[in-house]
């Protein structure tokens, strides 16, 4: 019977798993191996709560076994619960110090939490404790890059291959730096020889070809992709992609007919057939897009499904002046099941695309994304388009409001972050407002380039112009570090002229522009 259980579930049969498993602990409460699959399969179809039963057993049963604490560390996760997860890993790292693993888990999530000098010495702890396995190098190697000492992470990275040469994640990570650093063109030789290393596997030629791609290099793109699908022939993601090549080498019609030609050998593939959909609505075939797209839902009983597509076809609908069809089909569907997130959202988007300036047509929006926002709390984004549509409104108090809960409830979320910088934005209480972005700076340093501007726009407000020169240093540093392909003084000259047009000194950008420009070698 042990087995059967096993086999299950490393075949991913959960349900058959807790069915045996449940059996053996009928002759034997106390069986460890029924305990462990029976609290991991609970884990993995999200009964959270039967989970952490069957671990607290197990920690109760065998408190010398790690096992039944990192299942409690992975039930945190599974939550979200970053501040129990982190306290879970100590506690595992301070009974079982020779579990190499949770050195490596434990730094991940320092970092996560910007905790980079804790992280940095539990790296460190691993590499001296454990100097003939990878994870503290590894650990090590993360630490480095959240430090953005790109070249120290390269060594870093080219060590741990030199002494395990066939850990295939350390090639993946540092090919991904070696690009950040020198650029695609300068890379792809180690690709090739990576690629060559690892033929049985697909995934140093993915990373490839999505390189290739972000470099904008889309022949090398469909030769990558047409290499896997030697390989994958019937692999949907490597089709799609091939198919997105395509369209940049010959254009949408070649990867239209591709893809026709792709969905013959599985023609019940509803990727491939959304991915025609999408050369459809590319070339804006608005009538063309509602024929195939309610061609494919005919065959779709998954209401989850045809919610998503009909929130494709939205755009269709509205140019061909069919909205209020729309709107009764996502009515119907919420009827059909009203548990669907992707519904409610289609339901609450239609008022939106009505809009034209219509205050009653927001209002409806509004009221049908509160409803979304409280029926699916654990759903961020309805939450903050319920806040966005109240700050258009100007009911401002209200979207204050939503943002400080967002924010209380959802902390390692920007967008919820930068919904409470703007309603102080809004609400032109510069003093707030500045506190509010400043902190957001700190949390989330990299995404604050987006929401950069209003931080100047608050600065010039508040008669603070000698901190938006700190604000502008601040920024071009950060540029140089996201952008480190490009010259530092590239970076300053450009902050130089967003910050001149933000405050509207359009004239003093203007000969900055100039100046960048005629320092410029083409």
């Amino acid at each position: 019977m042990k087995i059967e259980l096993i086999n299950s579930y490393k075949q991913k049969k959960y349900v058959e798993a807790k069915y045996i498993a449940k059996k053996i602990l009928l002759t034997d409460a106390k069986d460890y191996e029924a305990l462990f699959y029976l609290a991991n399969s609970f884990l993995f179809t999200g009964e959270f709560k039967s989970a952490k039963d069957y671990f607290q057993l197990i920690i109760e049963y065998y408190p010398d076994k790690y096992q039944g604490y990192e299942g409690l560390y992975k039930i945190y996760k599974a939550n979200g619960d970053r501040y129990n997860e982190l306290i879970q890993l100590k506690k595992i790292l301070e009974n079982f110090p020779n579990v190499v693993h949770i050195y490596k888990e434990t730094t991940l999530l320092l970092l996560q939490e910007n905790l980079i000098n804790e992280a940095e010495n539990i790296s460190l702890e691993c590499i001296k404790k454990f100097p003939d396995s990878y994870h503290g190098y590894e650990s090590y190697a993360f630490v480095l890059e959240k430090k953005q000492e790109w070249e120290k992470a390269l060594e870093i990275w080219n060590n741990i291959i030199h002494k395990f040469p066939n850990f295939l994640a350390a090639h993946l990570n540092m090919l991904k730096l070696h690009v950040k650093i020198y650029g695609y063109e300068r890379t792809t030789s180690l690709f090739e020889s990576s690629s060559q290393k690892f033929k049985n596997t697909e995934k140093i030629d993915k990373l490839y070809a999505i390189e290739a791609e972000k470099a904008f290099k889309w022949n090398d793109a469909t030769e990558i992709w047409s290499r896997l699908l030697s390989q994958y022939p019937l692999n949907t993601f490597f089709i799609s992609r091939k198919a997105i090549a395509l369209r940049h080498v010959k254009g949408i019609i070649a990867s239209r007919e591709y893809l026709f030609s792709a969905l013959k050998d599985q023609p019940d593939n509803l990727v491939l057939k959304l991915n025609i959909l999408d050369t459809y609505l590319i070339e804006k075939k608005w009538e063309y897009s509602l024929l195939y797209g309610n061609d494919i839902i005919k065959n779709v009983q998954d209401t989850a499904q045809k919610s998503n597509i009909y929130f494709k076809l939205r755009i269709p609908y509205r140019e061909l002046k069919k909205l209020d069809e729309l709107e009764n089909i996502f009515l119907d569907l919420i009827k059909e099941n009203p548990s669907i997130y992707i519904s409610w959202k289609g339901y609450a988007t239609v008022p939106e695309l009505m809009l034209d300036g219509n205050e009653k047509l927001l209002k409806k929006a509004c009221h049908r994304w509160k409803r979304a926002s409280e029926k699916f709390p654990n759903i961020v984004e309805a939450k903050i388009k319920y806040g966005e549509i109240l700050l258009s409104m100007q009911q401002l108090d209200f979207a204050n409001q939503v943002f400080i809960e967002l924010k209380r409830d959802f902390p390692n979320n920007f967008y919820a972050w930068k919904g409470w910088c703007l309603a102080a934005h809004h609400m032109r209480n510069w003093v707030e407002a500045r506190k509010r972005l400043l902190e957001t700076r700190i949390k989330f340093p990299s995404q604050f380039n987006s929401i950069y501007y209003y931080l100047v726009n608050v600065l010039q407000n508040d008669n603070r112009l000698a901190e938006i020169e700190n604000s502008f240093i601040w920024h071009t540093k950060s540029l140089f570090k996201e952008n480190i392909k490009n010259s530092l003084n590239e970076c300053l000259e450009l902050s130089k002229i967003n910050i001149y047009r933000i405050i509207g000194n359009y004239k003093k950008a203007d000969e900055k522009a100039l100046e960048l420009l005629n320092g410029i070698t083409i």
